[in-house]
């Protein structure tokens, strides 16, 4: 089996994957009780939150990157990608590319961890919206983690884009998720092409901080309040890993039809 080839297995493989994904997202449609309960809380408390997360977004997308970038290994990771993309360039092999796959699950695996440490911690102290920074911090800085495994510079304005939308689709539920995926992949196929073209990147960071607001009202309501907020603050993990999810495939899937296009004009 040639390296086209190889890729191709693959990529009906991921688009599979990605189905089911989705799938899955649109019989998640949130329960009737959520929206009666959030709907009891104060206006004062969804504002709060819509700034927490609009704050957080704008000051780690502009001034928070590169220090999120030194609490990984990110130059090994780099490292560890280009040794492994030559040997399957060189080679052909399922092997070395796996190793690419499998060093993004284990970033993901470890960023959980991580997500239900923190949450713990915040939620038995009852922080609920000052916990918002350091969530946002260790979403991305798991995120950053799987870009940098498939070779991804993170700190470009197109590659932030993308990991807001990401990051936005990643928590929809319901059918709006099949156009926002959409989106996502005519997104990818103009980076795979060299075809970019401006986007409104302060629209969508707010696009995002709105809709990660309306999906933690309830739990960082909840988390707010001491001890019982360690329900809330568990959560953090679970939230975490819908977006690694959908971030592996979605970096998964543009490198392989970068790799494809590379192979086919080889």
């Amino acid at each position: 089996m040639n390296r086209l080839e190889i890729v191709r297995k693959r990529l009906k493989k991921i688009e599979k994957k990605e189905k089911k994904w989705v799938e899955k997202a649109l019989k998640k449609d949130r329960e009737p009780w959520y929206d009666k309960f959030t709907s009891k809380i104060p206006k004062a408390v969804e504002s709060k939150l819509q700034l927490a997360f609009s704050k957080g977004f704008e000051l780690l997308f502009f001034k928070g990157s590169k220090l999120l970038a030194k609490t990984y290994p990110k130059e090994t990771i780099h490292q560890e990608y280009k040794i492994s993309n030559y040997a399957f360039e060189v080679k052909g092999t399922k092997k070395s590319f796996k190793k690419i796959v499998n060093r993004a699950r284990r970033a993901q695996i470890s960023n959980t961890a991580l997500l239900a440490v923190e949450g713990f911690g915040m939620g038995i102290t009852g922080m609920g919206i000052p916990d918002i920074p350091v969530f946002l911090a260790l979403l991305l800085k798991g995120i950053y983690e799987i870009a940098s495994c498939f070779g991804c510079d993170f700190e470009s304005r197109n590659e932030s884009y993308f990991i807001l939308i990401l990051m936005e689709i990643a928590v929809l539920n319901g059918k709006e998720k099949i156009t926002a995926n959409q989106m996502v992949d005519e997104y990818i196929n103009r980076m795979v092409r060299g075809e970019m073209k401006d986007y409104d990147f302060n629209e969508q960071l707010k696009r995002t901080a709105d809709v990660y607001a309306t999906n933690t009202l309830f739990l960082k309501f909840l988390q707010g309040a001491p001890v019982i907020g360690i329900i809330g603050g568990l959560y953090n993990p679970v939230f975490y890993r819908r977006i690694a999810q959908y971030a592996r495939i979605k970096y998964e899937k543009r490198y392989l039809l970068q790799k494809t296009i590379e192979l086919k004009n080889a």
